[in-house]
């Protein structure tokens, strides 16, 4: 865990940050065996960079865990990660830009993920990117947007805070189960908009089989 998270917080804290913006990384450790916070504090996090924020939980499960790192957020946007999307170059500042642009608050953003080559892809894991129920960006390849009941994934997502507001995760689901998806149907029942932002691109080191 501790090496995919070093992977992950190397490509974020290489990202570019768009004049005037501050951003605050809020790591939410849901009872992690491993001590996490001498990893993220051994990074030279400064300007624009605000000082880490590390929650710790006791297994409260994956909504709950993101529920309250949202909670402890100040920030006007939030940008939901996981721990194991590597950022490509300038796909931070993508979201920065796009929220510079489209200030209303019913606009947020998703980024583009493809499999992390360095892993092994299975064929249950290109169906699922190529027609299958989770990651399946062929459907809106060259789309301005997308449906958030289908696409709010939250593992590479942007949305202002104030939209937000006090709607968070169903706990009902305290292990994955389409917790995203379900969030991004109140969403949309809300009047989000959320737009595809194709230069904004991650690697998700993951594996999955059948």
């Amino acid at each position: 865990a501790s090496e995919r998270l070093v992977r992950t917080l190397d490509a974020l804290s290489d990202q570019a940050i768009l004049p005037g913006w501050s951003v605050r990384l809020i790591i939410s450790d849901d009872g992690s065996i491993e001590n996490i916070a001498p990893i993220i504090h051994r990074y030279a996090w400064s300007n624009p960079w605000l000082a880490p924020l590390v929650l710790l939980h006791s297994h409260e499960g994956r909504s709950a865990t993101r529920n309250r790192a949202v909670d402890s957020a100040t920030a006007d946007i939030i940008l939901f990660l996981a721990d194991d999307i590597i950022l490509r170059p300038r796909a931070l500042q993508e979201h920065l830009r796009f929220h510079e642009e489209y200030p209303e608050a019913t606009h947020a953003a998703l980024g583009c993920i493809v499999w992390d080559p360095t892993t092994r892809i299975t064929p249950f894991m290109e169906w699922m990117m190529h027609g299958g129920q989770q990651n399946n960006y062929d459907a809106i390849a060259g789309k301005v947007t997308c449906n958030p009941e289908h696409y709010f994934y939250g593992s590479f997502v942007s949305i202002k805070r104030a939209f937000l507001g006090d709607i968070r995760f169903s706990e009902k689901f305290s292990e994955y189960g389409w917790e995203d998806l379900e969030l991004g149907r109140r969403l949309k029942e809300k009047g989000l908009q959320l737009f595809v932002l194709h230069d904004a691109l991650a690697l998700h080191r993951h594996i999955y089989s059948a």
